[in-house]
């Protein structure tokens, strides 16, 4: 049976996972294509670029309906650092970066016959003294212990996504880069170091649709139509005006 209406998918660790929280950056894009396009959030807490490559045969199985938008949000765990108290997320530059072409690749050949748009998200800029702070909250950390994750480090694997990105023809939302034009970022953006606080959620929100505008024009919410026509269009007593809206790709 065919879906009522395409899909976007929202594919990545907590970010993307607690972006349907009320006011997330997945809750305000659902809001955007009401009635259009059923967003999906298939984020997974923890996982890194290595976990995720497990689940794509999953969450992208060869008989399902090829989604529109495939979103990949990965990278804030792999860039956390090999020798301090989240090693066990850490992945390797050169990793990480064969992953990401990996899952494009995936998606590329796995709906060949209508493959989706990719967008890459680059991991959010940290700030290291919240990190510090909500280590010690949450574990127990000493409070002088350094953060398992610094911003030029993350930055390292932001740029890996940006070079991705460029090399297969993905648009790229670069949140480690925009977020930190922000004059106060680190309390605005953050609320953790890591997560987003709500200014946080609005700009991703924002940055994708400014992506989409940009580089994908056909999918901007309002080139999309309705999945059934306007209450107006319609007669109760007649049937055949209940007829379905198909989106011509």
């Amino acid at each position: 049976m065919p879906n009522l209406r395409p899909t976007f998918i929202l594919f990545g660790d907590s970010i993307s996972q607690r972006g349907f929280a009320v006011g997330g950056w997945a809750a305000r894009l659902a809001d955007t294509y009401g009635r259009r396009v059923d967003v999906l959030n298939r984020g997974y807490s923890g996982y890194n670029t290595a976990k995720c490559m497990h689940l794509l045969p999953h969450v992208f199985p060869a008989d399902a309906a090829p989604p529109l938008l495939v979103t990949i949000f990965l990278g804030a765990n792999d860039a956390s650092l090999p020798d301090r108290h989240s090693a066990q997320h850490h992945v390797p530059l050169d990793a990480y970066t064969s992953n990401l072409r990996k899952m494009v690749a995936h998606l590329r050949s796995t709906y060949s016959s209508a493959p989706p748009a990719v967008i890459l998200i680059t991991p959010p800029p940290v700030d290291e003294a919240a990190r510090q702070l909500s280590n010690h909250d949450r574990w127990g950390s000493p409070l002088e212990q350094p953060s398992e994750r610094t911003n030029e480090f993350t930055g390292r694997y932001a740029e890996q996504c940006r070079l991705v990105g460029a090399e297969l023809g993905c648009p790229v939302v670069d949140a480690y880069a925009r977020f930190q034009e922000a004059p106060e970022w680190r309390a605005t953006h953050l609320n953790d170091g890591l997560h987003f606080a709500p200014a946080g959620d609005e700009a991703l929100h924002e940055l994708l649709l400014e992506a989409i505008a940009r580089d994908l024009p056909h999918l901007v919410h309002t080139a999309l139509p309705y999945d059934f026509p306007e209450w107006g269009d319609v007669d109760a007593s007649n049937a055949s005006t209940f007829k379905r809206n198909v989106m011509i790709a």
